[in-house]
C-alpha cells in the first residue's frame, strides 16, 4: 500500500501534454466554421466531419488546416510551458504531445515559439484523436509506461474525458471553471501555477476520492486508508459489491487469495470482463479496482479485518471500525 491516499502528480511515470493552448497558443476560433456548416452548434468537429459525405469532408477539413496554421503562425509560448518540460527532462520523467490538431500546424507554432517537440508526437493523422482512449494510450506505450502511471495535462474537456477513459490522472490547465472541471485530479488556472506547485510537492486529493473528502474530510480518508481488509475465496458476488463500496470509502488494501477463480461468478456478475477468466482471484481483483481506485492495492498475503465481518453484520458501518 502507498504511504498516503493523497497523490503527488511528479510520482507519475510519463506526461502527455496537449499542445493548443498549453504549451503554444494560437488562439484558435472554430465558431465560423461551427456557424457554416452545423448551424453555429457546439459541435465535435473531426467527429461530424467524418459523417459529411466527401466532397463536404474536403472542403472542411482544408479550412480547419487553414485555420490551424495561420494561428499556428502567430503563435506564442504558454508562460510556463517550456520551464515545466524541463523540469520533466531534469527528472527523467518522459512526456509526450497529443493534439487534435493537424501535424502541419503543430511543427510550425512549435517553430514559431522556439519550442522543441518530443520524438512522441501525436495528431489527428497519427490514427485517434482525443477523447478516444487510444490517442492516449499511443503515446503512453511509445513512453513505455502504463496508462496508470500517467498523466494528461490538457485546458479541454476532451483532454480530461479521454483521460478518465484511458485510466489516467489528468490535470486541467488554462481554464476557468466549467461544469466538468471536477473530474480532473487538480484544476489550475494558468500553467505556472501547476508548476509551482510542482516545485514545492504539493500533494493533491485524487479525484476518485474528493467527494469523499468533501463529505467526510480528509482525516477520515487518511483513516480509512489504513484498513486492511481480507476477501474471502473464492470471490462472490457480494464480496465484489463490497470491496467497491468499502473502496470508495478509503479503504487502502485487499488480500485476495492466488487461487484461480472459479468461473461460477462470471454468470452471476454479468459486467465482469472474460479478460479475467483462468486469473487469480488477487489478479481479478487487482484488475477491477485499478480502473476506479488505482491507488488502492491488492496482496495475495497478510491479514486484517474480514470482509465476512461486514457480510454477516450489514448493520455494520465504517464508523465502527474507525473507532
Amino acid at each position: 500500500m502507498t504511504a498516503s491516499p493523497m497523490w503527488n502528480p511528479l510520482n507519475s511515470g510519463g506526461f502527455i501534454f496537449d499542445w493548443d493552448g498549453v504549451l503554444a497558443d494560437t488562439r484558435l476560433d472554430f465558431s465560423p466554421v461551427r456557424e457554416k456548416y452545423f448551424g453555429g452548434k457546439d459541435v465535435p468537429i473531426l467527429e461530424e466531419m467524418a459523417k459529411m459525405d466527401e466532397g463536404d469532408r474536403e472542403l472542411l477539413s482544408e479550412e480547419i488546416r487553414r485555420l490551424e496554421i495561420d494561428g499556428a503562425s502567430l503563435a506564442t509560448a504558454v508562460p510556463g510551458g517550456q520551464d515545466l518540460v524541463s523540469l520533466l527532462d531534469d527528472r527523467g520523467i518522459p512526456w509526450s504531445v497529443v493534439s487534435r490538431n493537424c501535424p502541419e500546424s503543430i511543427y510550425l507554432a512549435a517553430k514559431t515559439i522556439g519550442f522543441d517537440l518530443p520524438k512522441n508526437t501525436f495528431h489527428r493523422e497519427s490514427g485517434h484523436v482525443k477523447p478516444s482512449p487510444e490517442a492516449l494510450w499511443m503515446a503512453s506505450d511509445a513512453m513505455g509506461v502504463p496508462a496508470r502511471s500517467c498523466t494528461v495535462i490538457g485546458d479541454f474537456v476532451y483532454d480530461i474525458l479521454g483521460a478518465r477513459r484511458a485510466g489516467m490522472r489528468a490535470l486541467l490547465v488554462e481554464r476557468g471553471p466549467e461544469k466538468w472541471s471536477h473530474w480532473a485530479d487538480g484544476h489550475f488556472f494558468r500553467l505556472k501555477e501547476l508548476l509551482v506547485s510542482l516545485r514545492e510537492g504539493v500533494e493533491l486529493v485524487p479525484w476518485e476520492y474528493r467527494s469523499l473528502v468533501q463529505n467526510r474530510g480528509l482525516n477520515w480518508l487518511c483513516s480509512a486508508w489504513e484498513i486492511s481488509l481480507e476477501v474471502p475465496s473464492p470471490l462472490a458476488k457480494e464480496d465484489l459489491d463490497l470491496v467497491f463500496k468499502l473502496a470508495s470509502l478509503g479503504v487502502g488494501t485487499f488480500i485476495a487469495s492466488k487461487e484461480e477463480q472459479p468461473v461460477d461468478i462470471w454468470q452471476e456478475v454479468p459486467w465482469l470482463s472474460s479478460e479475467f477468466l483462468g486469473k487469480p482471484q488477487c489478479a481479478v481483483l487487482e484488475g477491477l479496482l485499478s480502473r476506479r481506485f488505482p491507488m488502492a492495492t491488492v496482496q495475495s498475503e497478510g491479514c486484517g479485518v474480514s470482509l465476512e465481518l461486514f457480510r454477516s453484520h450489514p448493520e455494520l458501518k465504517m464508523e465502527d471500525i474507525l473507532r
